[in-house]
């Protein structure tokens, strides 16, 4: 059972003016998120500094981000329950998903000089695509059975994070730090752009498709020479396991957007079956709702520039409903609205 949250109380949480009852109370709620009640309590004062820091910092940009570009609220709902939840839903993905005792291991592995205990390891097991932060402000929507391996910190000079699975990656630019990312035999290069890897394991054809900035992709050719492209927005890489071979394409135009592709899309008490109906006619995927009875629930929202996992969230969120996913087929679960 979740503790009560409203959004007064996350304000005062936000401006520190909480009690020692409600600041547990708030925090309490977020452990619940990953079902750990207990996952607060596990962790060092240091660590819970760290924590209470970062959550300031992402909430602050949250409420200025959503003041700024959208709305969001489901019709059904009253104020206050819509605003604390389009409020804290991008909060509650990072929580949530952040590395735990659950969610991430150390590598077996050293790089450098720097010991195993400062690597994380952190793997997507759930039937959906989540969110994962990493140390500089980047971040990636991994797939089920997603992978990434990175320092805790990166290097002054480098960011270099190892990765199997399929993901979308959203790089923060930093000229001085080249963002690195190693795929099996394929390595990728980028300052600051998004992108989609597909490197699943034992795949014969490995991918790389850019949606803004650019990207140098290569592999180890034959007589461990190194062998590059450079993509750039629109263009797609494939690397061929057995060859080796590098090769890649400009992708076609299409009606429909890849799930990672930003799209602008607004409703106004709009039947959950016509949403529905416009998010598979705007993206290349089948979605489907469990219960029938959740099409007769309206929405009002404002998506600008978003993909499609984060508008799922977000609709799922306002919905008190989940979500799962299997290659393109989502499958939407919730009760009647009210």
């Amino acid at each position: 059972m979740h503790p009560e949250i409203t959004a007064y109380l996350l304000e005062k949480y936000l401006n520190e003016k909480c009690t020692v009852q409600e600041k547990e109370l708030v925090e309490n709620w977020y452990a619940s998120l990953s079902g750990r009640p207990d996952y607060l309590g596990s962790l060092s004062e240091s660590e819970q500094f760290l924590l209470q820091q970062e959550t300031y910092e992402y909430i602050e940009n949250q409420i200025s981000v959503k003041r700024e570009t959208r709305q969001f609220r489901l019709t059904s709902f009253h104020w206050l329950a819509g605003a604390a939840a389009s409020l804290l839903i991008g909060f509650g993905i990072y929580f949530f998903f952040r590395p735990s005792a659950d969610s991430s291991r150390q590598v077996a592995v050293q790089t450098g000089s720097q010991p195993v205990s400062d690597f994380i390891n952190f793997q997507n097991d759930m039937a959906k695509m989540v969110m994962h932060q990493l140390p500089d402000g980047s971040s990636v929507w991994m797939h089920a059975g997603g992978e990434i391996s990175y320092p805790k910190v990166f290097a002054p000079g480098s960011r270099e994070v190892t990765f199997t699975g399929e993901g979308f990656f959203d790089v923060s630019h930093d000229k001085n730090r080249p963002f690195m990312i190693r795929s099996g035999e394929m390595q990728i290069k980028v300052l600051g752009t998004r992108f989609n890897v597909k490197a699943r394991e034992k795949q014969k054809v490995l991918e790389v498709a850019v949606v803004s900035g650019s990207v140098s992709v290569s592999a180890a050719g034959k007589g461990n020479d190194s062998k590059g492209i450079i993509l750039k927005p629109k263009q797609k890489a494939f690397f061929e396991t057995g060859s080796k071979r590098l090769t890649f394409i400009k992708m076609p135009v299409q009606v429909k957007k890849e799930i990672f592709e930003p799209v602008t899309i607004l409703f106004e008490e709009t039947p959950l079956s016509s949403v529905v109906r416009q998010l598979e006619q705007k993206f290349e995927t089948h979605i489907h709702l469990i219960n029938p009875d959740m099409n007769s629930c309206k929405l009002t929202a404002d998506f600008e520039q978003q993909s499609l996992p984060s508008i799922l969230e977000l609709l799922c969120a306002s919905l008190d409903a989940s979500y799962t996913m299997s290659e393109n087929t989502i499958l939407i679960e919730g009760a009647a609205c009210k």
